[in-house]
């Protein structure tokens, strides 16, 4: 099971086999409340690009119709781009204000 740790300032976590493959980041809803609401865009850093972006909400019932829920997920094309999609691979994002954010990829 991937690691997953959030401050209140930062959000640290393990790439799955599923995110490595579809080349998607799921921000857990302990982590959402880090990031601004979803589909309002912030500015996130990967190493020397800047770049608007947003955190995706999509309704789910994968545990039952009874138990409809909601999954988030950092996918834009840029981030898609920047990022080495390795299994196990460290990601972490950084809160440097409201609506800014860093994301580092520890090797």
């Amino acid at each position: 099971m991937p690691e997953n740790k959030v401050t209140s300032t930062t959000y640290q976590k393990t790439l799955s086999q599923a995110e490595a493959i579809d080349k998607q980041i799921i921000i857990t809803k302990q982590a959402l409340k880090l990031f601004p609401k979803p589909w309002k865009d912030f500015t996130l850093s990967v190493g020397n690009e800047k770049y608007y972006t947003h955190i995706e909400s999509e309704s789910c019932t994968c545990m039952g119709p009874q138990k409809p829920h909601e999954h988030y997920w950092l996918r834009d094309e840029k981030t898609k781009q920047l990022l080495e999609w390795k299994i196990g691979s460290k990601l972490k994002f950084e809160k440097t204000t409201e609506k800014e954010f860093k994301l580092e990829q520890i090797k």
